[in-house]
């Protein structure tokens, strides 16, 4: 090849380089601007939910930079959508010297163990990364702790909306015994609804966690996406489904919405994973 050429080639290179660089950092930089967006909208509420569409690469990611940009001022609690008695195998994991000792003791639970055909998309590799986020941040001096405030594996709570009780009960008395903590609950978007829209009032009564926790003043946060999608079930189905945007939410189910470019489909945990 003449030098001429070959010098031509090469700066072909380093641009498409840099170019693929640049449109690999682009989505991380829509989800740092979300998180920003989220923690204005999050100022003046000491419980914060965060509407989570499940199974999602993006929200674990959101959440942390969320976390990590308030535990800069301030205690927090960081609140998962987990059953209550993973709470000592979370602490556990916040107090590993190492990563992998952190990520062996969560996955040594059965509660991580999903086949994809029952995979509602609240273990993945990015919900692990989240919890060693914590972890990390902890072990730099930053107050922060985890809490997991699901029913426990096997309850069958009685009403529709028992479940939501027993969430927001634990909620509560997190918000009640920890004064000084910032609270950041994420759940399931319909978990988060402030009050029921109408195209879902019927058939049945139901009082979400976050109706019942709104003598607090919550801030509840729609997290939504322009296109792409998350993995959740609906009627014993679980697969991936669209993620709904941040516009489709107009009749006040939450005090507000950030909306990310794109969600698309975290890699789910079905077996122990080093």
């Amino acid at each position: 090849m003449q030098p001429r050429r070959l010098i031509r080639a090469l700066i072909a290179s380093v641009v498409l380089t840099f170019a693929f660089a640049a449109s690999a950092t682009a989505p991380d930089r829509a989800i740092a601007r979300a998180a920003d967006a989220a923690v204005q909208q999050a100022q003046g509420h000491r419980l914060v939910l965060l509407a989570d569409v499940h199974g999602t690469r993006e929200i674990p990611l959101l959440v942390g930079d969320v976390v990590e940009r308030l535990a800069a001022h301030e205690p927090v609690l960081l609140a998962l959508e987990m059953p209550n008695e993973e709470q000592a195998s979370l602490d556990a994991a916040l107090a590993a010297t190492d990563a992998h000792r952190a990520r062996d003791v969560l996955l040594a639970r059965a509660w991580w163990q999903r086949s994809t055909d029952q995979h509602d998309g609240r273990r993945s590799l990015g919900m692990l990364d989240l919890i060693e986020r914590v972890r990390r941040l902890k072990h730099a001096g930053r107050d922060v702790a985890l809490l997991a405030y699901d029913v426990s594996t096997g309850d069958t709570p009685s009403e529709s909306s028992g479940r939501d009780g027993v969430m927001a009960e634990r909620i509560r008395a997190a918000y009640t015994a920890n004064t000084a903590r910032r609270i950041v609950m994420l759940t399931g978007n319909f978990h988060a609804f402030l009050r029921i829209p109408s195209y879902m009032r019927a058939p049945v009564a139901i009082t979400t966690a976050g109706m019942k926790l709104a003598d607090l003043q919550p801030a509840s946060i729609a997290i939504g996406a322009a296109s792409g999608v998350g993995w959740g079930c609906m009627h014993d189905v679980c697969r991936a489904m669209p993620a709904p945007p941040a516009s489709a939410h107009h009749e006040r189910e939450y005090t507000g919405a950030v909306e990310l470019p794109r969600m698309s489909v975290g890699r789910l945990v079905t077996v122990p994973t080093h």
